[in-house]
């Protein structure tokens, strides 16, 4: 083959992996679920905690993870989460009020955090955040970790 074929044809091809592996992303960790039971809504954000890490989904046992790429609105009703914009094609943001919002302390190897259990418990999805990231969160708002 040319090469000017091949370099003519690599940002369709580096584009097409991309969203491929943006969309898989979403369904991997539960995002699509999450963004469809908890649309997005307006409400003034009392704190945003930017640039944070997290583990999502049940994805070859520990999720997916989205490191530093993750932003937290802390808001009167309830956290906002959404990803950095390069992240975001399939990723919207959600908005999941304090009642339907669980915390409990979880290790992940070596890292003490807190896991976020949104919905009922035989449906919820679950995030794992770090215990610095949980305790911003808590100062702002209105969460608390469960025994």
């Amino acid at each position: 083959m040319n090469d000017n074929v091949i370099l003519g044809l690599f940002p369709f091809l580096f584009i097409g992996v991309w969203c491929f592996a943006m969309w898989t992303t979403t369904i991997f960790s539960g995002w699509q679920a999450l963004q469809r039971r908890y649309p997005d809504r307006l409400d003034q954000s009392l704190e945003r905690l930017r640039f944070r890490s997290g583990n999502m989904g049940r994805f070859l046992g520990t999720g997916v993870n989205f490191g530093n790429c993750l932003t937290f609105d802390v808001c009167r009703s309830g956290l906002r989460v959404s990803v950095i914009f390069i992240f975001a094609l399939f990723q919207k943001p959600f908005f999941v009020p304090w009642s339907d919002i669980t915390a409990s302390e979880r290790r992940r190897f070596f890292f003490r955090g807190v896991e976020l259990r949104f919905g009922a418990a035989d449906d919820a999805k679950v995030l794992w955040i770090y215990h610095k990231t949980f305790d911003r969160i808590a100062a702002a708002g209105p969460l608390r970790l469960t025994a």
